[in-house]
């Protein structure tokens, strides 16, 4: 025969059983969700990383261009002093 004990025991196994069942299936939705968060994060770093390197690389040719005409300038100046000495002697 069995008594309420056992009955209630049952009851309770059963029901913590089914409540851990539910909180194992929401933290691998939660888990889903969270992953799909990062990899749009990840998406979105990349697109950004993208948009100021295509804004950054003018500018560093355009910063070489200057580089490459001031040494132009410097060279010819080089040159005129070169050419001022050398009218000197």
């Amino acid at each position: 025969m069995v008594d309420i004990t056992q009955i209630l025991l049952v009851l309770v196994i059963i029901s913590l059983t089914s409540i851990l069942v539910i909180i194992g299936i929401q933290l691998i939705l939660i888990l889903q969700e969270v992953r799909k968060f990062f990899l749009h994060v990840n998406e979105l770093t990349e697109k950004t990383d993208l948009f100021f390197e295509k804004i950054t690389n003018p500018f560093n040719s355009l910063s070489g261009i200057v580089s490459g005409i001031s040494s132009l300038f410097q060279f010819v100046r080089s040159l005129r002093e070169k050419n001022r000495d050398s009218e000197e002697e």
